[in-house]
Order: structure tokens, then C-alpha cells, then sequence
């Protein structure tokens, strides 16, 4: 069964640590990496589905206060790791970029979603979405490769 990772996000917050009931259980949601000055909302990332029910079942969700911002289909845990990276960061050229011989800049230390939104929001560029043709445009629109990057 594939995990789905879905992000959250609470408005008018920096951070906040809240909590609801769920079939008899108490859920603690933490939102963080929020900025009210700039207009960037608290988040918070899970893969646990019983979690996501607890939240999506929330008041605060169903009145808009805790939104969906995005779905990332994840592989299983038991699924067999990736190669790893090289360790250097070396400029790489995509089959498209052969013939222009436009240079790509690696970014080895972005891993995560979240990591990859404050690395584009330090160039001023704001994720619209999630999904892998979208990000893989952006990439190539800005010339830049993620090969730790774990969608």
C-alpha cells in the first residue's frame, strides 16, 4: 500500500501546537515554519493516515481554518532505497540541455518538501503545487536538479 503525504497548513500562525479528539483518541497537531509578516501560513507534514483522518474530521478543517496545500504519493518503507548521491556537486546537463549547454546547479541539501519551498522562497519563487510534472518544470525552468530530494 502506497503512503500518501499530505501537508497542511493553519492560518495566522507562526507556529501553534494544537489537538483534537479522534475515535477516542487524543491527536496533537504541531504547525510550524509560519511567518504572519510574510503572509506564510504554519505547516505541518504526515504520511500517517490516521492522522490525516483525525484532521481532515477536525472543526478547523471543515471551516477552512487548517487547508490541504498538497498530496505526494510516497513509495513504502520496505521498497528498496534509492543509490545514493554522488557526494560532490558537479554541474550536470539534461538531454534537453546537450545542445544548449546550459549548466545545472545541484542542490544536494534539500531532502524534503518543505526544505525544497524555503530554498525557492529565499529566490523569491513561490510552490503553486506538489505534483512531479509541476516541479519537474520548475527545475528545469530554473536550471536546478534536487537529487536528494524525496517526494
Amino acid at each position: 500500500m502506497k503512503k500518501i503525504l499530505k501537508t497542511y497548513e493553519m492560518r495566522g500562525f507562526n507556529e501553534v501546537s494544537t489537538s483534537t479528539q479522534y475515535c477516542g483518541v487524543k491527536v496533537v497537531m504541531e504547525f510550524k515554519n509560519g511567518n504572519v509578516v510574510m503572509g506564510k501560513h504554519a505547516r505541518l507534514q504526515t504520511d500517517n493516515r490516521f492522522a490525516q483522518d483525525a484532521i481532515e474530521n477536525d472543526y478547523r478543517f471543515k471551516y477552512g481554518n487548517i487547508r490541504l496545500v498538497s498530496e505526494v504519493e510516497v513509495p513504502d518503507e520496505d521498497a528498496p532505497a534509492p543509490a545514493p548521491a554522488p557526494a560532490e556537486a558537479k554541474p550536470r546537463k539534461t538531454k534537453k540541455q546537450k545542445d544548449t549547454a546550459v549548466e545545472v546547479e545541484i542542490v544536494d541539501s534539500v531532502k524534503t518538501l518543505n526544505d525544497l519551498d524555503a530554498w525557492f522562497a529565499e529566490r523569491g519563487v513561490e510552490l503553486k503545487g506538489s505534483s512531479r510534472s509541476y516541479l519537474n518544470g520548475l527545475f528545469e525552468e530554473h536550471n536546478v536538479s534536487f537529487p536528494n530530494l524525496k517526494l
